[in-house]
């Protein structure tokens, strides 16, 4: 965990880069680092355009494998995906934030894969069949309570056996296309921070052009709301921290 060194006051950045990229970073007085990749798009994104339910919980879990395991297992990555976004994330207790944000931003760039979908979707079918077997957990009971039905909060964001089996390669790299934009893309860093090596790793990122998608369920590639400027203007770092720490979960353990 963060291990808290003598307290400082450090303020905030928040900035959003020529590229598109939109960047918060918190500098703590502490050993360890997070550092995360949050898209606009998650299972609500997913099903306005058409795909089959768990495309974006999939792609979570493709770009997570598109990272080696040596370095997965050394800066802890992982992912989260919601209604609203898609997160990969990773932590070290040393100076690697810059190496975290390198890892991160060059997966997303990298080409969908068969070999992906094929090494992930059996995590992802435990992870539905973990869902069922914990229904009656404080999670699901408190989410039963605000949505009545969670067998459509879990199918929206998980998928299901049946649409797994309709999700494809192309899904995957469109779905991440037309979520991939400036304005959609926020990277985000608490703890021990190497902000100016951060800086010059995100301001090489080039966020990739979107590839024209010919199905009209899936051609929509921008998603309407409020611009990057006044999303980062109403995050607060405890929403960060609750997100990419708080919240954390391990790879093919949970949503």
């Amino acid at each position: 965990m963060l291990s808290e060194a003598p307290s400082s006051i450090h303020p905030i950045l928040k900035t959003v880069l020529p590229n598109g990229l939109s960047i918060l970073l918190k500098p703590m007085a502490v050993e360890g680092s997070l550092v995360g990749l949050v898209i606009k798009g998650g299972s609500i994104e997913n099903r306005r355009q058409g795909y089959p339910d768990g495309t974006a919980h999939l792609l979570e879990h493709a770009l997570i494998d598109q990272i080696s395991p040596r370095i997965r297992e050394e800066l802890h990555i992982n992912g989260k995906t919601s209604n609203t976004h898609v997160s990969i994330y990773g932590y070290s207790l040393q100076s690697k934030s810059n190496e975290i944000a390198q890892e991160l931003l060059s997966t997303v760039n990298k080409p969908v894969a068969e070999k992906n979908i094929t090494e992930e979707m059996p995590r992802v079918l435990r992870e539905i069949e973990q869902v069922r077997e914990t229904s009656s957990d404080h999670k699901e009971k408190f989410i039963s309570a605000v949505q009545k039905d969670t067998a459509i909060y879990n199918s929206t964001i998980l998928g299901t056996e049946k649409t797994l089996q309709h999700i494809t390669k192309g899904h995957l790299q469109k779905f991440l296309n037309s979520t991939l934009i400036p304005g959609n893309v926020l990277l985000v860093g608490i703890g021990n921070l190497d902000i100016p090596e951060i800086l010059k790793t995100a301001n090489s990122f080039q966020i990739p052009k979107l590839v024209p998608c010919k199905d009209s369920a899936a051609s929509d590639a921008q998603i309407p709301g409020e611009s990057t400027k006044e999303l980062i203007n109403k995050v607060r770092i405890e929403v960060a921290m609750e997100r990419f720490w708080l919240g954390i979960k391990f790879h093919g353990k949970g949503i």
